[in-house]
């Protein structure tokens, strides 16, 4: 079914307000991912966008191979701070 031109543009307007992110993943491991998701109640956007803000909030530890990468000032630290 075509898209109406009423629709294509709300779409437009609402997509000028998102930012684009790209990931790459390991061949065949993107079903996984969103599978994973779907089993927990979210789209795999919407899983990696509520982990990402869950750590900024230091909601949970991140593994340590990624401190020196968040956490410049504080390296021995393992969560975000506000």
């Amino acid at each position: 079914m075509p898209v109406s031109d009423s629709q294509r543009k709300a779409s437009e307007k609402y997509l000028e307000k998102l930012d684009d992110i790209k990931i790459r993943v390991p061949s065949g491991e993107r079903q996984k991912y969103k599978d994973f998701a779907a089993a927990n109640g979210y789209s795999l956007n919407g899983l990696v966008v509520a982990l990402l803000n869950a750590a900024m909030s230091g909601a949970f530890p991140l593994p340590r191979v990624f401190v020196p990468f968040v956490a410049e000032e504080k390296p021995e630290t393992t969560t975000f701070q506000k």
